[in-house]
């Protein structure tokens, strides 16, 4: 449950930096979800891919994040590293 919160309060936090890149932070327990407002989520799949981050698709846009039971919240860090980096 911690480390939903952390998630979901990191991704709202990262709006105020990629807020041309996504909206509609959801989720609930340790899933997170959010939809990628430009183009459709492959290109960002794609790049999380490359640099070793386990990622889900959901539908055209979406991108979400399903956590182990045992995953420390330092652990999602390259998801938002990943999130900083990526080119529109």
């Amino acid at each position: 449950k911690r480390n939903g919160e952390y998630v979901r309060k990191r991704l709202n936090e990262s709006l105020k930096f990629n807020g041309e890149k996504i909206e509609n932070i959801r989720g609930i327990g340790s899933y997170a979800s959010f939809d990628m407002k430009k183009g459709s989520n492959s290109d960002f799949f794609k790049q999380a891919l490359n640099t070793g981050i386990l990622v889900n698709k959901a539908g055209k846009n979406s991108i979400t994040l399903r956590s182990s039971l045992v995953i420390k919240s330092n652990h999602f860090e390259p998801v938002f590293d990943a999130l900083n980096n990526y080119k529109i």
